[in-house]
This record gives structure tokens, C-alpha cells and sequence, in this order.
């Protein structure tokens, strides 16, 4: 809708609010606002009133993977659904719907339940602020895994790896948290919310990167690494605290820096050819790494100007 600016006095310009809004969260003359500016855009907030209930639902009686009804889910709650209703006739939905809802979704809980029906919604405000400081703690955490990987292969010590998938699943709660709110809330620059939300993203992609190393470790139940498969995960860990650095502390120069010590790192992955035929996977799992974190390039200057 459009409103056409009156100019009144000595260079104040004002607009009339449109009624049905007005009407809808309940403001009357007299009532303060609150007005948030983001670039170009200017934010109106009643705080007084009430946000609108984004409710959805969805019937996944005829899906018989799970990985896909979580993936539906998922993107349902990505879109900034406050409700969302699922129609099941497996018990194992259930199931999962309650751990993505105990494990994943930030301030969400089942409302409602039966054998047949589950209601999840938002019990909590999706506030703006916490967009920083959640995604930083997506990017330490999956430094947490990538650190401890290095010490369990340096003291050969590779049973168990599954103990650090929880890191990973912290990971998914604060960067499926970080797209939810830059879809409800936007970036605090409205034309640079895609590259903000491609950052989120890749970091999610590389904690699953290195998740699936510890997956492969644990399956083929492998006991140790060569020295020299060893030394590139080091060297891939020593990029990636890089790359974490020039996301909070983004320069040009270091930037290209980092492109050089990018482009010799893979030419020695290319070149690597492990004696152990078990380590192929492994340094496959290396380049996927290197390779998402590149892929974060872009909109890494883009942000930054």
C-alpha cells in the first residue's frame, strides 16, 4: 500500500497509518509506537498489540520417510509458523516430532496430542537480538567438534566417536533458530538478508561435514589414521579457525590470505593418495569441508560491504 507524505511546519514530514492495521492490533490516538529503521525501510511496532498467529498444517499419513516429513518440518518452522499442526498415522512421527521439538525448535512445545494429531507451537518471542549471539555459538560449537575430532585422532583414540554428535545437534538448534528469525525479522540491512542467511546456512553444512566424519569413523570402526591423513586434518582445522576469524573480523588482505592457503591445501588433498584404502572417505569428507566453507565467500563481502 502506498501513503503519500505530508509536509508540516518547519520540514516535518508525516503519514497516516492504515486503519485496518490500526484496527487490527488495537492502536488508539494517544498510544506510543515504536519505529525501528533498516536502511531504506522503516519498521512500525505497536507494542501493545499482538502479532498476527502464523498457523499451518500438515498431513504426512502417505510419507513413509522420516527424514523427509523432518525435513518438512523443519522448513515449516524455518518460515516462521508459530503453530504447526501435524496429521500422522505412524507412532514413530510422534516420536520424532517430540525430540526435534525437545532438541531443535528454540521456544517451541506440543500443545496438543493424540494418536492421530500433534499441535507444536511457539511458547516464546522471536526476538531480533539474539541473532548474533546465536550464530556465533553455531560457529563454536562446530569448532568444538572439529577441536575435539583432532585430540581423539592424535591420542588414536576413535571409539565412540557418536559421543560428539550432541555438538552437531547444537549446532542445528541455533542455526535453524538464526533462519527463522532472519525470515520473520529480517537482517538489520533488509537487501543483505539472503547473504546473512546463506552465512547460517554453511555453517550448518560444515558442522554436518564434520559430523559425518565421526559417522564414517565410527561405522568402519576404524582405530587410527597415518600420520600424513592426520597432519591434513590439521591442516583443514587450521583453515577453518582462519575462516571463523574473517567472519567476525573480516579484512581484505587476510581474505586473500586465506584464498592462497585454500588453494594449497586442496592441490595437497588432490595430490594425496592414502595407502589405507578406508582414508579415500575421509579426505573426500576433508575437500567437502574446505569446499563449504568457500562457498561462504561471497556473502561474506557482501556483508561486509
Amino acid at each position: 500500500m502506498q501513503r503519500k507524505v505530508i509536509k508540516q511546519g518547519n520540514g516535518t514530514l508525516t503519514i497516516t497509518l492504515p486503519k485496518q492495521w490500526t484496527q487490527k492490533v488495537g492502536l488508539k490516538g494517544g498510544d506510543e509506537i515504536e519505529i525501528g529503521e533498516r536502511g531504506n525501510l522503516l519498521n512500525v511496532r505497536f507494542k501493545g498489540g499482538s502479532e498476527e498467529l502464523k498457523k499451518t498444517s500438515i498431513v504426512v499419513r502417505d510419507m513413509n520417510s522420516l527424514r523427509a516429513i523432518r525435513w518438512s518440518l523443519s522448513a515449516l518452522h524455518k518460515s516462521g509458523f508459530d503453530e504447526i499442526e501435524v496429521i500422522y498415522d505412524d507412532p514413530k512421527v510422534l516420536k520424532m516430532v517430540q525430540n526435534e521439538v525437545n532438541v531443535t525448535y528454540t521456544g517451541f512445545a506440543i500443545m496438543e496430542q493424540s494418536k492421530k494429531r500433534v499441535v507444536l507451537k511457539s511458547v516464546s518471542k522471536d526476538v531480533y537480538s539474539e541473532l548474533e549471539g546465536s550464530l556465533r555459538r553455531a560457529f563454536l560449537v562446530t569448532l568444538s567438534l572439529a577441536e575435539s575430532i583432532s585430540e581423539r585422532i592424535k591420542d588414536n583414540d576413535l571409539e565412540n566417536m557418536s559421543e560428539l554428535f550432541a555438538l552437531e545437534k547444537s549446532n542445528n538448534k541455533f542455526t535453524e533458530f538464526c533462519e527463522r528469525l532472519l525470515v520473520k525479522k529480517g537482517y538489520q540491512i533488509p537487501e543483505k538478508t539472503c547473504f546473512k542467511y546463506i552465512i547460517v546456512w554453511g555453517i550448518e553444512k560444515v558442522c554436518d561435514y564434520f559430523r559425518d566424519l565421526c559417522e564414517y569413523i565410527d561405522r568402519k570402526k576404524i582405530k587410527s589414521l597415518s600420520k600424513e591423513t592426520t597432519q591434513l586434518y590439521e591442516e583443514v582445522l587450521s583453515f577453518f579457525r582462519k575462516y571463523y576469524n574473517l567472519i567476525y573480523k573480516f579484512d581484505l588482505i587476510e581474505f586473500d590470505k586465506v584464498m592462497k592457503e585454500e588453494k594449497r591445501l586442496s592441490l595437497k588433498i588432490e595430490e594425496y593418495k592414502p595407502k589405507k584404502s578406508y582414508e579415500y572417505k575421509l579426505i573426500f569428507i576433508l575437500e567437502e569441508i574446505i569446499e563449504g566453507l568457500l562457498n561462504l565467500s561471497g556473502s561474506l563481502i557482501s556483508l561486509n560491504y
